[in-house]
């Protein structure tokens, strides 16, 4: 039986399309190549499951749908090095919740406006935030072995040009 991962877009400009949507669902549309055939994938959008206040709608789902994968790939935009809000509230509810994500398998990418821009520090945030909830975080391994997927795209679309980090993105669905 394949492993279940699941792609988890924490943009709020997420509109369901992996190919041609925001930048960050151009980035987990390539960690779903380095997947395919590897695993079933299954994709969620953070901004369909948020309320205004921070809540979740239809909260169990969301949470059945994490603790069912075994291995998770959060992409979220680079807002000056840190997690955007989504990610924050997620992993917030899950910590409420007292949700273990051990032995899940997870790795991260970033979607930033320049390279190295802050998107490598907003992994390792992440990363620490996740590990407290038992996650195994992995990188996207060699041959490059950065923190993780981290993609230039400073305007909407821009992210499928950036074959450097659209390629890394590819080594890390590969890896989970």
């Amino acid at each position: 039986m394949k492993p279940k991962i699941l792609l988890v877009a924490c943009s709020i400009r997420s509109v369901g399309d992996l190919v041609a949507g925001c930048n960050t669902e151009i980035a987990l549309g390539s960690v779903k190549e380095g997947i395919k055939g590897l695993a079933d994938v299954e994709y969620v959008r953070l901004n369909r499951w948020f309320l205004p206040d921070g809540s979740l709608k239809n909260e169990d789902m969301l949470i059945d749908a994490i603790k069912e994968s075994d291995g998770i790939i959060f992409a979220s935009p680079c807002y000056f090095g840190m997690p955007n809000s989504l990610f924050q509230d997620l992993i917030k509810i899950l910590a409420e919740k007292k949700v273990d994500l051990y032995p899940k398998v997870v790795g991260f990418v970033s979607v930033g406006a320049k390279r190295n821009g802050g998107e490598e520090t907003q992994i390792v945030w992440s990363a620490w935030d996740i590990m407290g909830l038992g996650a195994i975080v992995v990188n996207d391994g060699a041959p490059i072995s950065q923190f993780g997927g981290v993609v230039v795209a400073g305007t909407k679309g821009q992210a499928k040009y950036d074959r450097e980090g659209l390629e890394v993105c590819r080594y890390l669905g590969r890896r989970i």
